[in-house]
């Protein structure tokens, strides 16, 4: 059995391309191929008029066909695999694009959200301690959200910030 460091020191190859909303990042993880998603998005609230940039943090594994599947899948033999390639994989870009908050999310349409949520929380955790001081949760009709941002974010802007993000994201 893995101690539980070397489960959070697990490092894999994850291969970037950049694509018109962000970057993609391939990896595998015991010869089951995922992909990592950083969509990029800048809002302007409308009470302030403050611009926010934020990034939006989801994975999907990769059928046989090559096809993304936001099922969560493999959760239960790769779990603390994937927060690990999360958690390491997305800190280069996070300290490269600079963004004021981070989102990470589930669409309620996919299913066994409950095992994705929860790797997504913890992940939210870990950044709210390191330089993200606040965190919410963001309900849209479509999914739950963790909001983690640098500002504690008014009511107001909350709302801005539900609205746009249940019209313009892709819930993962």
């Amino acid at each position: 059995m893995m101690l539980l460091n070397e489960l959070f020191d697990f490092h894999t190859e994850i291969h970037w391309k950049s694509v018109n909303s962000g970057f993609r990042g391939y990896f595998k993880i015991d010869e089951d191929p995922y992909v990592l998603h950083i969509d990029e998005y800048d809002f302007k609230f409308e009470t302030s008029g403050k611009i926010c940039s934020f990034i939006d943090i989801g994975f999907a594994s990769i059928d046989k066909d090559g096809r993304e599947s936001w099922v969560a899948t493999n959760l239960n033999k790769n779990q603390y695999k994937i927060f690990s390639v999360l958690i390491h994989g997305t800190e280069d870009k996070i300290k490269q694009l600079k963004p004021d908050a981070l989102l990470l999310g589930v669409n309620f349409k996919n299913g066994d959200n409950e095992k994705r949520l929860s790797i997504y929380g913890r992940i939210a955790k870990i950044y709210t301690r390191d330089g993200y001081g606040s965190m919410q949760d963001v309900n849209t009709p479509n999914g739950k959200y963790f909001l983690v941002s640098k500002k504690e974010i008014s009511d107001e802007d909350y709302q801005d910030i539900k609205n746009f993000i249940d019209k313009n994201v892709k819930l993962k």
